[in-house]
């Protein structure tokens, strides 16, 4: 089977509906992520509120350690339909609320760390799905689609949102969101998957002590295959790359504010999907690469251009050097995936991948609080350009650690030199 976009879109009807489905939604969420935080830095009028909210939404992403176990035994299909389902009911209260003159930041910090938390187990499940209906060599291309479904439309739609938002109330907005929600859930619905490899069905009527037990042992096979293996180590980084994530996250509304206003702000959200879409999409051509060199050299690119483009006076070039920051953020993400869905066990893939998110992404919410909060002693820019300065230092970390510093190109890498075979005595008993 060829890997072209078009020859998997018509020949793959199951990649087709998960393609359209994440875009889709994507296409809502990017409207609805640009309208809620703004609308939250408009009630609340500071930065900390920023700060908070973004912790809030961000700290579901830390629990997904928790969440691997479950999608690991749970069906993809009915667990994709699910949680769309439930994002559409949160998100259609939003404007409800709007309509009686009942939304308050105080309402806005409860909803959206629930919808957070939601989508904790869509995104998952979605990675997971890639591998059971795209052949080996298909699996760089096939996530490299994916992210232009996730970063993709954030180009169009986040450009478009800093400007809805002062055009249009709130009450439309989240409304064609929640649609959104119905719209995807239908393309998952269509999803034809086979059956997990290597794991029995669970009895219909499991006694549920004997289902906590498999979860708490699933639960520790994971933790514990992160440990051992070199993984371990990408954490650090990782926790780094999120931390200054989250403090942008914080700190963009007010910086953007200080630039110009809502519009601004929806100028440098654009700017941002651009970058990560246009390293996604080069992915492809990255993934020839050794792994240690080339996150070393693309942390460093970022951090210089994050902080020219703070630097810079000119809002135009700002926001110029602002997207070219994130591209090699893109690049990285894209490879990361890939690299894991082909070096993992199938079984494992689940529980890897959400340890390894959980263990990392305890820093985006801690970051985006930290950031929020000293935006309130120190001007918005001062604070972006820390983050800026974090990219550095992890650059610094890829060349000084021995073990990532030599990490060979994706396709090369023996799992078995780098821990990533290990299957635990309880996996073999199951």
């Amino acid at each position: 089977m060829k890997d072209g976009f078009i020859s998997l879109l018509f020949s793959n009807s199951n990649f087709r509906n998960l393609f359209l489905g994440r875009l889709i939604t994507n296409a809502g969420d990017s409207i609805y992520l640009v309208a809620a935080i703004w609308m939250v830095y408009q009630l609340g009028g500071s930065a900390f509120y920023t700060g908070l909210v973004g912790a809030l939404t961000l700290l579901p992403q830390a629990l997904q350690f928790m969440i691997g176990p479950l999608i690991d035994r749970w069906p993809l299909r009915k667990t994709m339909v699910t949680t769309q389902v439930l994002q559409f009911f949160l998100v259609l209260l939003i404007p409800v609320l709007f309509y009686f003159d009942l939304l308050t930041i105080t309402v806005l910090l409860i909803i959206m760390p629930l919808i957070s938390f939601i989508e904790e187990f869509a995104y998952p499940a979605q990675t997971v799905a890639i591998p059971k209906i795209l052949e080996n060599n298909q699996l760089t291309s096939g996530n490299t689609y994916m992210a232009f479904a996730y970063q993709g439309v954030d180009l169009v739609f986040n450009a478009l949102a800093g400007i809805l938002v002062t055009v249009f109330s709130a009450t439309i907005i989240f409304l064609v969101d929640a649609s959104t929600f119905i719209i995807a859930a239908f393309f998952f619905y269509l999803l034809k998957l086979p059956k997990m490899k290597d794991v029995k069905p669970v009895a219909e009527k499991q006694k549920l002590i004997h289902s906590f037990i498999s979860y708490k042992t699933k639960l520790k096979e994971g933790i514990y295959y992160i440990k051992q293996s070199i993984l371990a180590k990408c954490v650090i980084v990782l926790f780094l790359t999120n931390f200054s994530i989250g403090i942008n996250i914080a700190v963009l509304p007010v910086y953007a504010g200080d630039r110009g206003g809502a519009y601004m702000y929806g100028f440098y959200m654009a700017s941002l999907a651009a970058g990560t879409l246009a390293g996604s999409l080069l992915s492809n051509f990255f993934d020839r690469f050794p792994l240690g060199k080339l996150y070393a050299f693309s942390y460093f690119f970022t951090a210089l251009f994050w902080i020219v483009s703070i630097i810079i006076p000119f809002n135009t070039l700002s926001v110029v050097a602002f997207g070219l920051a994130w591209i090699p953020i893109g690049v990285t993400s894209v490879v990361l995936i890939s690299t894991l869905q082909r070096i993992v066990p199938e079984h494992f893939l689940a529980r890897a991948f959400t340890v390894l998110e959980s263990a990392s992404a305890v820093a985006m919410p801690l970051g985006s609080f930290i950031g929020g909060t000293i935006t309130v002693f120190f001007t918005a820019n001062y604070v972006l350009a820390f983050a800026g300065i974090v990219f550095l230092l992890i650059a610094m970390l890829w060349l000084i650690i021995t073990d990532l510093r030599l990490l060979p190109r994706p396709n090369v890498i023996d799992p078995e030199k780098y821990g990533l075979t290990y299957i635990s005595t309880m996996m073999k008993n199951e």
